[in-house]
């Protein structure tokens, strides 16, 4: 899972704190915090008592344990504000920045005690505990933890912590054992090590950093369910110059072919296991609905029946009733317009509902994901000469749909909208038969007892679901083009 950070782009309040739960399987941590690229970052999670970066004041607490990415002042300005002389807090930082920031405290004291000059070193109060830490570093933390210090690529030194719990797990030797057989070896030899001590991958924070820090450390990154990073503009188009010269993330490029170094939001669909695929999103807030209405009360500003719906929308929404909304074509359009064009700004605005949604895909996928080990489903499409050479071109190769992809269990249902197209524009006509793979990284979910439209069958693909295209053919009875899928 990724959480991406806020970026430079948006315009937001500075007191703009937000708070967000840890996922269960992680612990019952909570983040609190900002950050917005080139004003301020600051994190901190109460249950450890640690705080990312200081920025910014996010908390009355004074964490006892801060941790600096790197010396901007929008990541360690109001570090002199976080002591006190009973609780004197430990700073980790890269280690070349130890003086600089031992200086700054110094010289921000001075100013607070309205001296010219330094007093004697000698006569200085310690405020700060500052360990200097280097990449590849791996140190104790509390007695249940451990962390590990990442390199990052960015245009000053800068550090990135990854947390891992220390567990006591049994001996790989015994994990065939039984209960009771451990329990004789316990019996015959007292002094018997049946287990060991195996360190699991919590979440890592990453600061600033460009994508490219997540194929050097593939294999290290991608253990950690939850990644924090700092993703700092929109579009490559608008920034692409300040992103390449201070080494910051991109969240989408329009530009073709650059996707791959800049951008954060295409790596997180090829990763079976981001946020984009498997996991639960952040808690939305109420001003996520806010944003959402008056984008769509924009969309629709000159047709009152669906301004009508809207304000209906408005009144009775619920996340339980979220796929009942989605199916309807007031929300349907805009949202999936939004997607097609991978359009950050208006993705953003519909957050709202594309969190519920997903939620609810992942919970009715929970449902069925035991019993179901393989299913086919139908949709029909279109497309012009050019786009169908493309796909035949591809066969054998993978295509990720950045949409919810709507199917149905009927192939007849699917035929007749397939039929329905009008043969006069040119354009093929085609049926998708797809393979659902539970061993896949898929998800789907039966939406047909809660939409409007139960007859229909239908199956919905979450967002980011990759497919293999396995073959195309014409179907003789049907005069249909049948292109083979296999989720992937």
């Amino acid at each position: 899972m990724v959480v991406p950070t806020s970026s430079a782009s948006e315009s937001l309040c500075s007191n703009d704190i937000l708070s967000w739960k840890f996922p269960k399987a992680l612990g019952c941590y909570t983040l609190i915090g900002r950050s917005r690229a080139d004003d301020a970052t600051s994190l901190f999670i109460p249950e450890l008592d640690i705080l990312f970066d200081c920025g910014c004041l996010v908390t009355a607490t004074r964490p006892l344990h801060i941790f600096i990415t790197h010396t901007h002042l929008d990541h360690c300005l109001d570090i002199t504000r976080l002591w006190s002389k009973s609780r004197i807090p430990q700073v980790y930082l890269p280690i070349s920045a130890v003086q600089p920031v031992k200086d700054y405290i110094r010289k921000c004291q001075v100013l607070t005690m309205v001296k010219e000059i330094d007093p004697d070193p000698a006569q200085w109060v310690p405020s700060h505990e500052l360990i200097g830490v280097k990449p590849d570093d791996l140190f104790d933390f509390r007695k249940t933890m451990k962390i590990r210090v990442f390199e990052m690529d960015y245009s000053v030194p800068c550090c990135g912590y990854g947390f891992y719990e220390r567990r006591q797990k049994l001996k790989k030797e015994y994990e065939h054992l039984s209960s009771k057989d451990i329990g004789k070896m316990k019996q015959e030899n007292k002094n018997l090590e049946l287990g060991e001590e195996r360190i699991v991958p919590l979440f890592v924070f990453m600061g600033d950093t460009t994508v490219s820090i997540f194929n050097r450390y593939e294999n290290e990154v991608f253990q950690f369910p939850l990644i924090i990073v700092e993703c700092s503009y929109i579009d490559s188009i608008l920034h692409k110059e300040p992103a390449s010269e201070g080494k910051h993330i991109i969240w989408n490029s329009t530009v073709c072919g650059r996707e791959k170094e800049t951008d954060l939001h295409p790596l997180l669909l090829a990763d079976p296991n981001s946020s984009l695929n498997k996991l639960s999103q952040p808690q939305i807030s109420y001003t996520a609905k806010e944003e959402m209405i008056t984008k769509l009360k924009e969309y629709y500003h000159d047709n009152e029946p669906e301004l009508r719906q809207v304000e209906e929308f408005d009144q009775a929404y619920s996340s339980e009733d979220v796929i009942r909304w989605y199916v309807r074509p007031f929300i349907f359009r805009p949202i999936t317009q939004a997607l097609r064009m991978q359009d950050a700004g208006q993705i953003h605005a519909y957050r709202f509902l594309i969190n519920d949604l997903r939620l609810m895909i992942l919970q009715e996928y929970e449902q069925i994901k035991d019993f179901v080990e393989h299913l086919t489903v139908y949709r029909s499409g279109q497309f012009s000469n050019d786009e169908f050479e493309q796909m035949k071109n591809n066969i054998g190769n993978t295509i990720t749909k950045n949409e919810f992809w709507s199917t149905t269990r009927s192939r007849e249902i699917a035929l007749m909208f397939a039929k329905s197209c009008d043969p006069t524009s040119g354009r093929k006509s085609v049926l998708f038969e797809i393979t659902f793979d539970a061993k896949s990284s898929a998800v789907i979910a039966d939406i047909s007892r809660r939409s409007d439209y139960p007859d229909e069958s239908e199956m919905l693909f979450d967002l980011g679901t990759t497919f293999e295209i396995q073959s195309i053919h014409l179907e003789e009875a049907s005069n249909l083009w049948i292109i083979k899928l296999k989720t992937n």
